[in-house]
């Protein structure tokens, strides 16, 4: 290369000659900036993301970069050159965008903390996140737990907010697999945005207690909002009542930059609800256990109670005593099929007499264990359940009678006097 040199041949006043001139060349190395500023959607700022800057060749220039409130990285004195940034850390809730994202120094320039260019040019380089999938599980609307009796139906609903750049996916599965003690009813259903989709858009595959739905066509996705898994369920018969059964869904995903995630959500639970009804048959005289007198329970419509498969009957042992488990929350009644025997006092069989009245039953949270006495005559009135309405209503009905002689009585000896 050739460089023109001017040399002064005099003094700066111009009257004396300079004989010796020296020259000592100074070498100058050129730097500039660089303003890194992280978005996500809607261009809103984001802070948390941390990234490493390396020149062209791989070498490590700075690292543990973050970004602040207002989602910039600067970075000044570098020397000419090809750099690039690279993502180390995202933001709570975003991917990871492992891209390179290229620039190049080739003019100087100086910036503030505050973004305020105070020379030359600075390079701007854009990266943009986009959220990650997340997943969240409800039962019948909006609840984390639900009591809920055997062999009655229920709904999940799984939800994931679907990302913005979800066309470019190439992965997305949601994956719910019930617990044992569950029943899966019918089909599950997806749902995008309230509408039910085909298989050829969410693929549905139920294998035992597994349910997942696959993504087949992201294009149809693209601009959507929420995607629902909705599975319909019974808590099986003969579950331990009250004991806790959870639930989890998780996401997994692939997307366009082939970063690889999984997201589990929080457990909702669902609680069997059953009860005991505990029946204990008396002598309404002498309270002596009664064996063999046969009940049946019935729900509020009149139809026998079935649990397990089996109509809710029994007959009183040797202890007067008849024990039904696993009777769902409700409202029942008791009725007596068949009154128990006993021998009269010429060796003679004869029957108590039959409840004529059936007695009304709650099973509930606040009532899951339900004992009752009942008593039986061999003759004279039926008296019903110790405790029930039936022995109020016949302690009034002898007061009134009582309260009537003694009126009838007293108005006779007036009379008289």
């Amino acid at each position: 290369n050739t460089y023109t040199v001017d040399i002064p041949l005099t003094n700066k006043e111009g009257k004396v000659l300079n004989y010796d001139v020296h020259m000592y060349p100074k070498n100058e190395i050129k730097r500039g900036a660089v303003d890194l500023v992280k978005t996500g959607a809607n261009e809103k700022a984001l802070a948390g993301a941390v990234f490493s800057l390396f020149k062209k060749d791989g070498t490590e220039v700075k690292k543990e970069l973050a970004t602040e409130g207002n989602g910039h990285i600067r970075v000044q004195g570098l020397e000419y050159g090809e750099y690039y940034f690279q993502e180390t850390k995202a933001p709570k809730g975003y991917v990871l965008d492992p891209t390179k994202h290229e620039f190049f120094i080739k003019t100087s320039g100086t910036i503030n903390e505050d973004g305020t260019i105070t020379s030359g040019t600075v390079v701007k380089v854009e990266v943009q996140n986009y959220e990650e999938p997340n997943i969240d599980k409800k039962i019948n609307g909006n609840l984390e737990a639900l009591p809920i009796n055997p062999l009655t139906n229920y709904n999940y609903d799984i939800k994931t907010l679907i990302p913005e750049d979800i066309k470019e996916y190439k992965k997305y599965v949601v994956t719910d697999t019930l617990d044992n003690r569950l029943m899966i009813q019918g089909k599950p259903v997806v749902k995008i945005d309230g509408a039910e989709v085909n298989a050829s858009i969410v693929e549905i595959a139920v294998e035992g207690q597994k349910v997942t739905a696959t993504v087949k066509d992201f294009t149809k996705l693209d601009g959507k909002k929420e995607f629902h898994l909705q599975i319909k369920s019974q808590v099986k018969e003969g579950v331990l009542s009250g004991s806790e059964i959870l639930n989890t869904a998780k996401i997994d995903f692939i997307n366009k930059n082939d970063v690889i995630g999984e997201k589990e959500s929080k457990p909702v639970v669902v609680v069997p609800t059953t009860g005991i009804i505990e029946l204990t048959k008396v002598d309404g005289a002498d309270k002596k256990k009664l064996k063999g007198a046969e009940f049946v329970l019935k729900d509020k419509n009149g139809k026998i109670v079935v649990v397990a498969g089996k109509e809710v009957t029994g007959v009183s042992d040797e202890n007067g005593v008849i024990k039904w488990t696993n009777i769902p929350y409700g409202d029942y009644q008791i009725f007596e099929t068949k009154a128990p025997t006993y021998t009269k006092e010429d060796g003679t069989t004869a029957s108590y007499q039959l409840l004529k009245d059936p007695i009304d039953v709650k099973i509930s949270e606040n009532n899951q264990t339900v004992k009752l006495s009942i008593e039986n005559n061999k003759s004279g009135w039926i008296l019903p359940v110790t405790g029930g309405i039936g022995t109020t209503l016949f302690t009034v009905l002898g007061l009134a009678l009582m309260a009537t002689a003694a009126f009838v009585f007293f108005r006779k000896k007036f009379a008289n006097n």
